[in-house]
């Protein structure tokens, strides 16, 4: 209780604040000889919860520093006045009439708030209260550490700035430290906010407190009810069935037991979404509580990662798979519809996850009636003397000395776990609490110590292991703690992913393909290498299909096809050889009719379905996931297209469109006017079977009608025999012809026309280019980075060097030309 006493005059009339007075204090005595009002104040007791960010805000003398000092530990204090006295000391200063003072460095403000609010998130991110003895005058000020992470919860504790004043006063006439200029001091008054409009900010009175205590996220055994803490369950298929046994066997009073999960819900087994799906459904409901140990926690990072940046990057194997399947079953709006009849149709998207995820504490206290503690982590701790300096890490991957485990031998882990289970049976004579923890197998070093207060709840489910459970339950004064194990189903081991084609393409030798990656999609593209040296046919047949199809396919690394552009084509006359240089294919067209398409002068650009978001798209080219290239892609993409590609996405099913993409910042040898630039759609691929062979290309015909829906130009294509058509070779100023078999609609060569070839190969070459080509053929070839399409013009000027080397420009071009001319 606080009296103050207050004269009635002061107050007005007496019975019109009556109500005011009764509804705001606990005790009201008139005294009617002083003609006072004397008021009993109930004080308040500030109940904070562990975690919290608590802000001292006050005028300087106003009593921060002696109120933290009093109400909290040492180790929860930041405060600038310290660190300021302990790195630059104290320095003399001058008064208002040449007094001599005694205050603080303060040049390096700047720097000492810099260290405050580094510490102070640090402090965040291991889940400590953190008190800063500052003044924080405005929310300016406060919010700079409000917004460093997470806290439990944020409080500004308000300091009277009469006592601030007050203590000035004195510190300059007793020559104290920390004296401030009165023009100082009223400035600071004025600009003083005791109240905030940050939202989540409360705010507290220092002058109504009267006690302090920390409260932490704690449940309480009582007799009607029974608490099952479950060790790790890593996706086990068998839990919910094991989960249904428990809730009947133990159900107490009518009451079916509380049960808390000690983390690493997910990864490693087939069910890591079903598992953690049911749990959430549990927690909401009330019959459940969770603490997230490291594997819920890094899949709650990869969760975050993908709603912000829309990759997935994680690829250790277990997280990678269950990231993916939690990404998948977004895909489907989040409603799960899986095995647990209980929670089908409820929806589990990547949102909620997170949300839930972010909402796990990291420990619980658990209480009873009796002087009985059990404290529950993920992993195996200490428990700290004061138990506000838990630390989350600690909490979820091991106390610091254990997570050598995973840098040594096998030998010294076993030392180690002996060394803390022996350190944990002194610690618990001390404290009386016991730990109970998943994460790690300490149950045989518990056995051989003799060791209480201690349970281990990792029972290796995933290595053909056996779930635990420790099954508490109160009566009277007595308390007994049953461990129970049960077949986890799960034998997982490293590799068992069948990643598909994805694992096909990755062992290609890398002399063959290359690899492009963003997040967990891979592009794959041939290599330079395997056109300069003829390698499409000299390798294993399973390659050698591959080696076509690597011209920008991308997987993800369980296989996934997410997007799938043309096959390799060879040009007119490229001859193949096997691995004893025997012909197998001279790619020359016989006599015939065929189907003729315009190969326009632009570069490949790709767009197939965002796999994991069907609002947007997927954009790449052939040999690049990100390069500036597709932003050209984009620039030539109007919003209305956008659209109609991704309805068509939606109602078709998935497919990768191809486009010959003319911009007018990419010049080419064919030149194009400011209305012919834009997006001309030259293919597209149903990818939705299974296999790569199934996925088929549309007709010349059904790109007409599809280019005509979704608002894309055409090229133009015909039917027509190859003798008919050898007369476009001296008219056409264009780049040439893709041939498709008219029946089947398979692509069969391109043709490049002489003057496209002649142009782009004279634009490279100089005088020293045709020496050196005269001189190393297949050097000159490897340096100079020679298309395909020029080896036979190559070859053919390598062959007649003697008679290449006596012309001048003009007669060489007239040469090449009819070289062309002739062989097409």
């Amino acid at each position: 209780m606080k009296k103050y006493i207050i004269p009635i005059n002061f107050w007005g009339n007496y019975k019109n604040i009556q109500q005011y007075i009764e509804n705001n204090t606990n005790k009201i005595i008139i005294d009617k000889i002083s003609n006072k009002l004397i008021i009993f104040y109930k004080m308040k007791t500030f109940e904070y919860k562990k975690g919290s960010l608590i802000l001292l805000s006050g005028i300087p003398g106003s009593g921060k520093s002696t109120f933290a000092k009093k109400y909290f530990p040492k180790s929860y204090i930041l405060s600038t006045d310290e660190l300021r006295e302990r790195y630059f000391g104290d320095e003399y200063k001058f008064g208002e009439n040449g007094d001599l003072l005694i205050g603080n460095y303060e040049h390096n403000g700047a720097f000492i708030f810099e260290i405050l609010l580094k510490i102070a998130k640090e402090r965040c991110n291991e889940g400590l209260t953190t008190v800063i003895d500052a003044m924080n005058l405005k929310d300016s000020d406060r919010s700079k550490f409000i917004e460093i992470g997470k806290w439990s919860k944020i409080y500004t504790v308000i300091f009277d700035s009469e006592k601030g004043i007050k203590q000035n006063k004195l510190r300059k006439e007793k020559n104290i430290k920390g004296y401030v200029n009165e023009d100082v001091m009223e400035k600071k008054i004025i600009s003083f906010d005791k109240k905030s409009c940050i939202k989540g900010n409360n705010i507290i009175y220092a002058d109504e407190i009267e006690k302090v205590d920390e409260v932490y996220d704690s449940l309480e055994l009582t007799e009607d009810r029974n608490i099952i803490i479950y060790g790790d369950i890593h996706g086990m298929k068998n839990f919910y069935s094991n989960y249904k046994l428990l809730q009947e066997k133990y159900t107490k009073r009518g009451n079916p037991p509380l049960n808390l999960f000690v983390g690493d819900i997910v990864d490693r087994g087939e069910y890591s979404v079903d598992d953690l799906c049911f749990i959430i459904s549990e927690v909401k409901k009330g019959n459940a509580e969770m603490i997230i140990g490291n594997h819920d926690f890094r899949l709650l990072k990869n969760i975050k990662n993908f709603l912000e940046n829309g990759i997935i990057e994680d690829f250790v194997e277990a997280r990678y798979k269950t990231i993916k399947q939690f990404v998948e079953l977004h895909k489907k709006d989040g409603i799960y519809n899986g095995f647990i009849k209980e929670i089908k149709g409820e929806n589990f998207n990547l949102h909620k996850v997170k949300n839930f995820l972010e909402s796990l504490s990291y420990y619980k206290m658990l209480t009873t009636d009796t002087n009985k503690k059990y404290c529950i982590t993920h992993a195996p701790i200490f428990v700290p003397s004061c138990f506000g300096n838990l630390k989350k890490s600690q909490c979820i991957f091991g106390a610091e000395q254990l997570t050598e485990n995973l840098r040594v031998s096998r030998d010294k882990c076993k030392e180690n776990n002996m060394n803390f289970v022996k350190a944990i049976n002194k610690l618990y004579k001390q404290n009386d609490i016991t730990c109970v923890n998943g994460h790690i197998d300490m149950q045989l070093f518990i056995d051989k110590c003799k060791t209480k207060g201690f349970f281990s709840l990792e029972g290796k489910v995933d290595s053909g292991g056996k779930m635990k459970v420790l099954i508490l339950e109160k009566n009277d004064k007595e308390i007994s703690e049953t461990m129970k194990s049960f077949e986890s189903d799960v034998n997982y081991i490293k590799g068992q992913t069948d990643a598909g084609e994805y694992t096909n393409f990755s062992n290609m030798d890398k002399k063959l393909v290359n690899k492009k990656s963003l997040g967990d999609f891979v592009l794959f593209k041939y290599t330079r290498d395997v056109f300069y040296k003829n390698l499409w046919l000299k390798n294993s047949d399973e390659d050698n299909d591959r080696l076509l199809k690597a011209r920008g396919i991308v997987l993800d690394k369980l296989g996934n096809v997410i997007s799938y552009p043309f096959d390799k084509i060879f040009n007119n006359g490229e001859i193949l050889c096997d691995v004893n240089g025997e012909i197998v294919i001279d790619n020359k067209l016989k006599e015939g009719e065929y189907l003729f398409v315009e190969k326009l002068n632009g570069f490949l650009g790709i767009i197939s379905q965002n796999f994991y978001n069907k609002n947007e798209l997927f954009i790449h080219t052939s040999g690049s996931l990100n390069s500036k290239f597709n932003k050209y892609i984009e620039d030539c993409l109007d919003n209305k297209q956008r659209l109609n590609i991704i309805k068509f996405f939606k109602t078709k099913g998935r497919h990768t469109l191809m486009f010959e993409v003319i911009h007018p910042d990419d010049p080419h040898i064919i030149k194009y006017e400011k209305e012919d630039c834009g997006l001309y759609l030259i293919g597209a691929r149903n990818i939705e079977e299974n296999n790569l062979e199934d996925m088929c290309l549309l007709s010349e015909k059904e790109l007409d009608i599809l280019g005509k829906e979704l608002g894309f130009k055409r090229p133009k294509h015909f039917i027509e025999s190859y003798n008919n058509f050898k007369k476009r070779i001296k008219k056409e100023k264009i780049e040439g012809y893709i041939v498709r078999n008219i029946k089947s609609g398979k692509f069969l060569i391109k043709i490049k026309f002489p003057y496209y070839l002649i142009t782009k190969f004279i634009a490279r070459m100089s005088e020293k280019n045709f020496k050196f080509l005269f001189a190393n053929k297949e050097e000159f070839i490897k340096n100079k980075s020679i298309d395909e399409e020029f080896f036979p013009i190559i070859n053919h000027i390598s062959d007649n060097k003697e008679i290449f080397m006596n012309l001048n420009e003009q007669e060489k071009i007239q040469k090449i030309r009819e070289f062309l001319e002739n062989n097409i």
